[in-house]
Protein backbone atom coordinates (compact mmCIF):
# COMPACT_ATOMS: atom_id res chain seq x y z
CA UNK A 1 0.00 0.00 0.00
CA UNK A 2 0.92 3.17 -0.85
CA UNK A 3 -1.29 5.40 1.21
CA UNK A 4 -2.74 7.45 -2.19
CA UNK A 5 -5.80 9.22 -1.97
CA UNK A 6 -7.00 6.49 -5.12
CA UNK A 7 -5.91 3.48 -2.57
CA UNK A 8 -7.92 5.21 0.71
CA UNK A 9 -11.01 5.76 -1.89
CA UNK A 10 -11.19 2.17 -2.49
CA UNK A 11 -10.97 1.30 1.43
CA UNK A 12 -13.88 3.86 2.16
CA UNK A 13 -15.73 2.59 -0.59
CA UNK A 14 -15.19 -1.25 1.14
CA UNK A 15 -16.00 0.28 4.22
CA UNK A 16 -12.36 -0.67 5.32
CA UNK A 17 -10.98 1.79 7.67
CA UNK A 18 -7.39 3.14 6.64
CA UNK A 19 -4.71 3.56 8.96
CA UNK A 20 -2.22 6.09 8.05
CA UNK A 21 1.49 5.60 8.27
CA UNK A 22 3.24 6.62 11.17
CA UNK A 23 5.82 9.33 10.56
CA UNK A 24 9.43 8.36 11.26
CA UNK A 25 11.42 9.35 14.22
CA UNK A 26 14.24 11.47 13.56
CA UNK A 27 17.42 11.09 15.40
CA UNK A 28 19.74 13.92 15.35
CA UNK A 29 23.30 11.96 15.89
CA UNK A 30 26.79 13.13 17.00
CA UNK A 31 29.96 11.86 19.27
CA UNK A 32 29.89 13.94 23.10
CA UNK A 33 33.29 13.86 24.80
CA UNK A 34 33.72 12.03 27.12
CA UNK A 35 35.46 13.53 30.43
CA UNK A 36 39.56 13.64 30.02
CA UNK A 37 41.24 10.49 30.51
CA UNK A 38 38.42 8.23 29.52
CA UNK A 39 37.80 6.14 26.84
CA UNK A 40 34.71 6.41 24.63
CA UNK A 41 33.04 3.26 23.53
CA UNK A 42 30.11 3.79 20.59
CA UNK A 43 28.35 0.45 20.50
CA UNK A 44 25.52 0.15 17.63
CA UNK A 45 23.53 -3.86 17.13
CA UNK A 46 20.98 -3.94 14.63
CA UNK A 47 19.06 -7.52 13.15
CA UNK A 48 16.67 -7.08 10.15
CA UNK A 49 13.76 -9.11 11.79
CA UNK A 50 12.65 -10.94 14.55
CA UNK A 51 14.60 -13.57 14.46
CA UNK A 52 17.42 -12.68 11.99
CA UNK A 53 21.02 -12.23 10.92
CA UNK A 54 22.01 -9.73 13.56
CA UNK A 55 25.15 -7.75 13.67
CA UNK A 56 26.86 -4.80 15.92
CA UNK A 57 29.82 -2.50 15.83
CA UNK A 58 32.15 -0.98 18.88
CA UNK A 59 34.87 1.78 18.21
CA UNK A 60 36.90 2.93 20.69
CA UNK A 61 37.87 6.73 21.11
CA UNK A 62 39.69 8.82 23.45
CA UNK A 63 38.78 11.90 25.31
CA UNK A 64 40.65 13.54 22.69
CA UNK A 65 38.62 12.10 19.93
CA UNK A 66 41.92 10.10 18.39
CA UNK A 67 40.65 6.45 17.27
CA UNK A 68 42.16 3.55 19.63
CA UNK A 69 40.15 0.71 17.49
CA UNK A 70 37.59 -0.91 16.23
CA UNK A 71 35.59 -4.20 15.46
CA UNK A 72 32.29 -5.53 13.23
CA UNK A 73 31.11 -9.01 14.37
CA UNK A 74 27.76 -11.17 13.08
CA UNK A 75 25.87 -12.39 15.85
CA UNK A 76 23.95 -15.15 13.72
CA UNK A 77 20.31 -15.42 13.89
CA UNK A 78 19.11 -13.75 16.64
CA UNK A 79 16.21 -11.42 18.23
CA UNK A 80 16.14 -7.77 17.07
CA UNK A 81 16.37 -6.33 21.05
CA UNK A 82 19.13 -8.69 21.83
CA UNK A 83 21.19 -6.87 18.98
CA UNK A 84 20.10 -3.83 19.71
CA UNK A 85 20.96 -4.09 23.67
CA UNK A 86 23.90 -2.07 24.30
CA UNK A 87 23.32 0.38 21.04
CA UNK A 88 23.95 3.93 21.19
CA UNK A 89 23.73 6.17 18.58
CA UNK A 90 26.97 7.12 16.50
CA UNK A 91 27.01 7.58 12.56
CA UNK A 92 30.08 5.44 12.11
CA UNK A 93 29.26 2.54 14.76
CA UNK A 94 26.25 2.47 12.54
CA UNK A 95 28.49 2.22 9.39
CA UNK A 96 30.63 -0.64 11.27
CA UNK A 97 27.59 -2.49 11.95
CA UNK A 98 26.36 -2.43 8.33
CA UNK A 99 29.60 -3.74 7.26
CA UNK A 100 29.63 -6.72 9.48
CA UNK A 101 26.75 -8.11 7.74
CA UNK A 102 29.67 -9.09 4.56
CA UNK A 103 32.38 -9.87 7.16
CA UNK A 104 32.70 -13.64 7.73
CA UNK A 105 34.74 -13.62 11.12
CA UNK A 106 34.85 -10.85 13.69
CA UNK A 107 37.35 -7.85 12.78
CA UNK A 108 39.50 -5.32 14.87
CA UNK A 109 41.06 -2.15 13.02
CA UNK A 110 43.92 -0.73 15.12
CA UNK A 111 43.69 2.28 12.14
CA UNK A 112 40.59 4.02 11.21
CA UNK A 113 38.90 2.20 8.45
CA UNK A 114 38.93 3.76 5.36
CA UNK A 115 34.74 3.11 4.81
CA UNK A 116 34.23 5.24 8.08
CA UNK A 117 36.58 8.14 7.16
CA UNK A 118 33.93 10.84 6.03
CA UNK A 119 31.71 9.88 9.23
CA UNK A 120 34.90 9.71 11.61
CA UNK A 121 35.89 13.05 10.16
CA UNK A 122 32.24 14.37 11.04
CA UNK A 123 32.11 13.43 14.72
CA UNK A 124 35.72 14.87 15.62
CA UNK A 125 34.52 18.20 14.03
CA UNK A 126 31.45 17.95 16.05
CA UNK A 127 28.96 17.86 13.34
CA UNK A 128 25.98 16.15 13.49
CA UNK A 129 23.87 13.93 11.13
CA UNK A 130 20.27 12.77 11.48
CA UNK A 131 19.38 8.87 11.13
CA UNK A 132 15.08 8.17 10.26
CA UNK A 133 13.50 5.39 11.38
Amino acid sequence: MQNTLEEFQILHCLHVQARALKTPRIVQVYWLVPPASWLKVNIYGSALGSPSLARCGDIFLTSRGFFKGAFAISLGKTYAFEAELAEEDNAFADILTSRATSIQASTWWHTTPSFINDAFSNDYTGQSVFRFS
